[in-house]
C-alpha cells in the first residue's frame, strides 16, 4: 500500500496538475470569475458578498472591482434600503462581454466533453469537489498542516 501512496503523491505534485489547478483557481477566482458570478445575479451584489463568494480578501476584490471599472465593464452601485454598503453590477457592455466569455467558456467545456467523454468529466468533477471537501476538512482541524 505504501507504493500506491508515493505514486499518488508523486503524481499530485507533478507541475502539469499543479498548473492545471493553479489556472482552474486564477480563473475562478480571477476578474473571470468575478464577471461571471455577477451575470448570474438578477440584482446588484454587496462587494463583501462577492468576495466571499469567490473566496478571496476584500483588498483583492476591491482590486478586481477596480479594473472592470476602468474597463466599464461593472460600476459601483448603492441601494436606497442599504446606503452603507457598495453593490456592483454589469454595466451592458460587460453583460454582452460576459456572455461572449460564458459562451466561449461551454465551448471549451464542451470540446473537454468530446475528448474525455461525459462520464469521465463528471466523474472528475464529482471526484475533485470530494477531494476539495476533505482537504476543507483537514485544514478546519488544523490549519498549520499545509503551511
Amino acid at each position: 500500500m505504501e507504493g500506491t501512496n508515493e505514486e499518488i503523491q508523486a503524481k499530485l505534485l507533478d507541475p502539469d496538475v499543479i498548473s492545471l489547478w493553479e489556472r482552474l483557481g486564477r480563473y475562478a477566482r480571477g476578474r473571470m470569475g468575478l464577471l461571471l458570478y455577477l451575470n448570474q445575479k438578477e440584482e446588484p451584489v454587496k462587494v463583501g458578498d462577492l468576495a466571499t463568494s469567490l473566496g478571496v480578501s476584500m483588498p483583492r476584490v476591491s482590486s478586481m472591482i477596480h479594473r472592470l471599472e476602468t474597463l466599464r465593464l461593472i460600476r459601483r452601485a448603492k441601494r436606497k434600503e442599504d446606503q452603507r454598503s457598495t453593490y456592483v453590477e454589469l454595466t451592458p457592455l460587460g453583460k454582452e462581454k460576459t456572455e461572449e466569455i460564458a459562451a466561449r467558456q461551454s465551448e471549451v467545456i464542451q470540446q473537454i466533453s468530446d475528448r474525455v467523454g461525459e462520464e469521465t468529466l463528471r466523474r472528475f468533477l464529482d471526484d475533485a469537489k470530494t477531494i476539495q471537501l476533505v482537504i476543507d476538512d483537514i485544514i478546519q482541524e488544523d490549519p498549520s498542516c499545509c503551511d
